[in-house]
């Protein structure tokens, strides 16, 4: 079963589209970006669904409206760059 890892601080908004998508994918949901590190670090992931706008502990970048785009561009895209990310 393919592997998709979420990364939101509010799943709950989104759980529309999370339910449907657990009925298909094993589905890991992760609400920072501390948990995003430690789950990228042991597991291999088939896509990667980030929220923009996260809480910035855990990353260099200060502004909350840019966290997501900042965590794909410094941790992601450098060690995943084959992994199809949705933000």
């Amino acid at each position: 079963m393919k592997k998709i890892l979420l990364i939101d601080d509010n799943p709950m908004n989104n759980n529309g589209y999370i339910q449907p998508l657990k009925q298909k994918y094993d589905v890991v949901v992760v609400m920072s970006i501390i948990a995003a590190k430690r789950k990228l670090r042991f597991h291999k992931f088939d896509l990667i669904i980030i929220d923009i706008m996260m809480p910035t502990p855990g990353v260099q970048c200060t502004d909350e409206l840019s966290t997501g785009l900042y965590f794909y561009s410094e941790e992601i895209q450098p060690k995943f760059p084959k992994t199809p990310v949705l933000f």
